[in-house]
C-alpha cells in the first residue's frame, strides 16, 4: 500500500533535483521580474500554452517547472538570450519572434538594473 507513495516522493525529489538551484529559492528581482512576465504576459501563448499557466501550473504539473527553470537560468546570466529563445521555441513549438516570447524578453530588467545572482556551477552528470 505504501509502495506508490515512495515512488511518488522519488519522482518528486528526481524532478525537483533536475532543476536548477536557484529556479526555487527566495529572489526578490527574479520574483519581481515573474511578476512582471504575469501582469504584462499573462494571456500570451507559447505554441498553444498560456503564460499563465506556466506560470502557475496545477500542481506544479506539465511543462511549468522547465518553464520557470530556463526562465531563471536566463534571468540569472547562465544561459544567453539565444539560448533562451531557441530554447523555448523548441520546446513550445513556437517562433522564436512570438508575442509571448517577445513580451517576457521586454520584462527583462535594464542591464546593471538588477544584479544577478551568483549561482553555482552545475554539477555535470
Amino acid at each position: 500500500m505504501h509502495i506508490p507513495r515512495v515512488f511518488l516522493a522519488l519522482a518528486l525529489s528526481l524532478t525537483i533535483a533536475a532543476c536548477a538551484p536557484d529556479a526555487w529559492r527566495p529572489d526578490s528581482p527574479y520574483e519581481a521580474f515573474l511578476n512582471q512576465v504575469q501582469n504584462k504576459c499573462w494571456n500570451l501563448d507559447l505554441g498553444g500554452r498560456e503564460i499563465n499557466s506556466l506560470l502557475n501550473p496545477p500542481g506544479n504539473a506539465g511543462t511549468g517547472p522547465y518553464f520557470l527553470d530556463l526562465t531563471s537560468r536566463f534571468f540569472n546570466g547562465t544561459i544567453s538570450r539565444d539560448n533562451y529563445v531557441d530554447a523555448l521555441s523548441a520546446s513550445y513549438n513556437t517562433s522564436p519572434d512570438s508575442p509571448g516570447i517577445r513580451c517576457i524578453l521586454q520584462q527583462m530588467p535594464a542591464p546593471g538594473s538588477a544584479p544577478a545572482l551568483a549561482v553555482p556551477p552545475a554539477i555535470s552528470q
